[in-house]
Parts: C-alpha cells; structure tokens; sequence
C-alpha cells in the first residue's frame, strides 16, 4: 500500500499532523521516519506488515505488535487490515484499523507479577519436586510422588511422565517434550492427566526449568508438579454454567458502533451484533437503551453526553447490560467530527475484560488472605532478601517496611 492516511484518532497515536503519511509500505521518500513495527524483537519487514499483506488480498484479523518510535517510546497495538476489491474481485485498496492495547498489556503484566508472587507464596513441600535427564527420565523424586500417585519415588527413577500419562494427553504433548529436548527453554503450567496407583484419574499441573553442564550440554530438566484435580473439577463447573454467555462473549475481542447525538445507532458491527443478539441489519436506528438495557445506559450515559459534547472518553466499568448480565468493558469512546468541528455522532470501541477482572479480584482476595493469616508468611528472593512478609509477621517482629530488601545477616 504506497499512499495511507487516517482519522484524527490514528494522525494523534501515530504523532503525524492530520493527512500525514502513515503507511510504512509507502515510497522510503514519503514513508514516516519517526516509528516503525517491532513483532516478537525484531523490526517486521515491509511484507511483513499488515497493510501489505491486506493490499496482496489477504485478510489480518487481532494482528498484535509494537510500535517504536525514535524517542523510544512504545505503543501496543492489535491491527486489522482487510482488501478493499474491485468488480472483477482484485484487491484496489485496504482498510486498516488499529487499536492501542498499551494500557491493557501493562495490566496484564501486572497480574502476571500478582500471580507469580502469589504462586511463590502457596508453593509448598505438598507439590511433588523432580529431576529428569536430557530423556526426560526422572533422576530424582521428591517423597511426594508417594502422596501424589500412590507410587514410591524409587519405582519412577528410569521412567518418563509418560509411563503414567493417559493416551490422549500423551499424543498432545509428545510433541512438546520433543521440542523441550531439541530447544531447551523453560517452561509453566503444562497441564495433563494421569492414572494414579489406584486408578483414579488426577489432573496435574508442571513447571520446570533446563539445567546445563559447563560446555552448554543439555542434562536434563527440574521442576515442580502440582495436583489441580480439583481446581480442574471446579473450572469444568464454572465453564459449564457459563458456556451459554461464553458462546457469545468468547468470539467477540472488540465491539465497534456509531450512535448520532439523539443517542440512537447509526450502524454496528457483526460482533456487536452477535453480542447483543440483533439481528444482522437491524441495529441502525434503535435506541442505545433499547440495546443494552435501561440501567447499563443511566451509568454510561454522562460519558456518551462528554463525548458528544467534544471529548475522547476511556474507561473501565462494570456494565448490568439486559442481555448477558452484567459485564466489566473497556471502552472508548470518539467524537466524529466535521470539518468544521461539529460533533455528530460518536464511535465507540468495547472490549469485553470480565475474566480479567475476575482473575484481579480472585488474586486480591487471596493476597488478602495472606495478609490476615494468623501464621508468619514471609517470602525472600534467590538472594535472600525479604520481599514480602504478612500482617501478623510484621506485627510481631519488625515495624513498618523496615526488613524489605534486607537478608537475615543485615
């Protein structure tokens, strides 16, 4: 695509002035010198880009990468790029939207480092610790492979995962430990199940970590394996009970609509169609009340008003919508603007964060539970320091934050 301009929206994301040059496919004399794309740590390459590969007739939906711009600064974005075709069906254009997920990554990231610490936390002697070589034989297990199988850990030393894996998770992950042997890298979470000693299925969960001689021979791997049976049994219900609402919400990353200043649709997309139930076609024209319900549009409301009114509105709320219950969104909301500065109308851009929030409560709460633990929890990094110690420890031997940072010999 060698000429591409944008709204005010994508001119104010990318720093260009308004009918600036945004294509980084264009002619290197009109291209934008001030960003480029990074994907995975490296600079994608011209046919690389979503734009390009739009422009050869291709479709690029959720296509996430970062921008890099020569201050160094970043944005996170999620692009979508689909070819505009000509009557004889020839790709003659694209239409590109891009969408900063900046904020939401940092979130992300952030629950990431909340649940590791929380992870390190709970970790206890109760989860069975091991040790393969290159083969992934175990050579080491801990006596909890007793608890966690019914097995004496001398009875595992020379076999595999697998020798107790049942069939179907032994064909999905075979490739997986191929991989581990041929590219050592560390790895989490890998879930599977196993028959147990007494023939009882358990659901199990491990992380490990590749360990090297000194000439950079790979020796094998440690690690931890947990039993979830449990948790596994409880996510199964819960994915049961919602599997009606997730039909819908889980196909659905972005809702895209236009409303006019009376507050009525203009037009939608299909996903806001399919998440609301309305019939392809029949949005436009309806009232926005009439579509989330009267109660989610009270609260929304103000911030459509604010928007009409001139201002770009973003904000995260949790939303009792008529259809589905109620929902926690992320939302945009964006003037459409004459040339003359008349606002008529707003886009607004949703993305459905439930489970995100959910997770952030569920970690909240249990970091709560830590902090009214009436044990002494402490947890020190691999250098010793401490980084965390709970309400009660604190109580009853330091004052304040007064040992963060320091080791036992401070």
């Amino acid at each position: 695509c060698s000429h591409m301009t944008g709204n005010r929206a994508a001119n104010e994301l990318l720093r260009l002035p308004d009918g600036g040059e945004i294509s980084l496919t264009a002619p290197p004399d009109r291209r934008p010198p001030h960003y480029k794309a990074v994907k995975d740590g490296r600079e994608l390459t011209i046919e690389e880009l979503p734009v390009r590969r739009a422009a050869k007739g291709e479709q690029v939906q959720d296509f996430e990468y970062t921008l890099v711009f020569g201050d160094g600064t970043t944005r996170e974005l999620v692009a979508q790029s689909l070819p505009l075709r000509n009557d004889q069906g020839e790709p003659r254009g694209v239409v590109h939207t891009l969408v900063d997920i900046t904020g939401r990554k940092q979130t992300e990231a952030a629950l990431r480092e909340s649940q590791e610490k929380y992870r390190a936390l709970t970790e206890t002697t109760g989860d069975f610790i091991w040790e393969t070589d290159a083969a992934l034989r175990y050579t080491y297990c801990s006596p909890q492979m007793e608890q966690l199988w019914g097995m004496q850990p001398a009875a595992m030393i020379g076999k595999t995962p697998f020798d107790v894996m049942v069939e179907e998770d032994k064909k999905r992950i075979a490739p997986f430990a191929a991989d581990l042997s041929a590219s050592p890298h560390p790895f989490r979470g890998l879930v599977s199940s196993a028959k147990a000693g007494d023939g009882t299925l358990i659901h199990l969960e491990t992380s490990g970590v590749p360990y090297f001689a000194t000439d950079g021979t790979l020796l094998g791997y440690r690690g931890i394996t947990r039993d979830i049976t449990e948790r596994i049994r409880a996510e199964d219900a819960v994915r049961a009970r919602e599997n009606e609402l997730r039909v819908v919400t889980d196909t659905v990353p972005a809702l895209i609509s236009y409303t006019g200043t009376d507050h009525h649709y203009r037009w939608v997309n299909r996903r806001y169609e399919e998440w609301f139930g309305i019939p392809p076609g029949q949005a436009a024209g309806r009232h926005v009340g009439d579509v989330l319900g009267q109660a989610a549009y009270e609260k929304i409301r103000p911030r459509l008003e604010r928007a009409m009114a001139g201002e770009t509105v973003t904000f995260e709320d949790e939303l009792p919508y008529q259809a589905g219950g109620p929902r926690w969104i992320a939302a945009t909301l964006v003037p459409d603007r004459t040339p003359e500065g008349t606002v008529t109308g707003v886009v607004s851009h949703v993305m459905d964060i439930t489970s995100r929030r959910r997770t952030e409560e569920h970690v909240e709460r249990l970091m709560a539970l830590m902090d009214h633990n009436p044990s002494l929890v402490f947890l020190k990094d691999e250098e010793g320091r401490y980084v965390y110690l709970n309400e009660e420890y604190e109580k009853q031997f330091v004052r304040g934050k007064d040992w963060y940072g320091k080791t036992d010999f401070d």
